[in-house]
């Protein structure tokens, strides 16, 4: 058997041919200390076998997702003790990272459906989970609360499992009183990393209207349209010979935009009860 010292060596553009990588991830590792070729008076760089398990390791470790530094700790510097624990946290980032995707794959799957039925005007009558809402405009404006602010940006960042969404109240005087804000569903609070606190409420389970809608909407008569489709969910649910409650929960599934008109597609929910 011949050592390694006497295997054969191969300049970088075959070497890197026969290990199916190119010349750049090979000077990349060189540069990173973690290959280290023969190097000649003319600058000329040799790799023989020695190295092409190094490669073909950082290759499986490049694969895997583990950085360049944890490579290089793995390959240089490391004990079987060592690689058992950064396989665990990699793992677990990893099984972390899988459980979002899958959500957002989920969001994604529900959003085409969404719009498919927005387009179609579908209606039905059904019982809904809680879903937890946080209030963010109120009359043109952003809410003032601050609880509000200290938990914002993980809704954000939780969306599209986080909607934006409208919970809209008829007063005494039948007027609408709308807040924009957020919603998510109770089920998918922790799955999305949260905790919702105050000014967050529970919407409660229940007996729902769900109406499907899409209808352009214009920036100076935007909230009058608005009212108009809450105006005819109720008399649809009154025509049902159903009581509708006085708060409506908006969920916007998406907008599209053509020859400067917003087209709204959205999903109303509005509480139902016998008579």
């Amino acid at each position: 058997m011949h050592s390694e010292s006497h295997s054969p060596k191969y300049r970088i553009g075959e070497f890197a041919k026969r290990m199916g990588v190119s010349p750049h991830f090979l000077k990349y590792y060189e540069e990173t200390g973690i290959l280290k070729p023969d190097t000649q008076e003319n600058h000329y760089r040799f790799y023989n076998l020695w190295d092409a398990s190094v490669i073909l390791e950082c290759k499986r470790m490049k694969n895997m997702g583990f950085s360049v530094k944890e490579s290089h700790k793995i390959v240089t510097d490391s004990t079987a003790a060592d690689l058992e624990q950064m396989l665990q946290i990699h793992q677990q980032a990893l099984t972390d990272e899988l459980k979002q995707k899958q959500l957002i794959l989920e969001a994604l799957q529900n959003m085409r459906a969404d719009l498919k039925l927005c387009q179609a005007g579908e209606w039905h009558i059904r019982t809904v989970p809680p879903v937890w809402f946080l209030p963010h405009t109120l009359e043109q404006q952003f809410v003032n609360d601050a609880g509000t602010y200290t938990q914002l940006d993980r809704w954000v960042e939780a969306m599209p499992v986080v909607h934006s969404a409208q919970r809209v109240t008829l007063d005494q005087q039948n007027h609408w009183q709308p807040e924009w804000g957020f919603s998510v569903p109770a089920d998918k609070v922790e799955a999305a990393g949260l905790m919702p606190e105050p000014p967050a409420v529970l919407l409660p389970a229940g007996r729902v209207f769900e109406q499907y809608l899409s209808y352009p909407v214009h920036r100076e008569t935007a909230q009058e349209e608005h009212n108009q489709q809450y105006a005819r969910a109720l008399e649809h649910i009154r025509h049902l010979n159903l009581i509708p409650g006085r708060i409506i929960l908006k969920e916007i599934v998406s907008y599209t935009l053509q020859n400067h008109i917003r087209q709204s597609y959205c999903i109303l929910r509005v509480p139902v009860e016998e008579p």
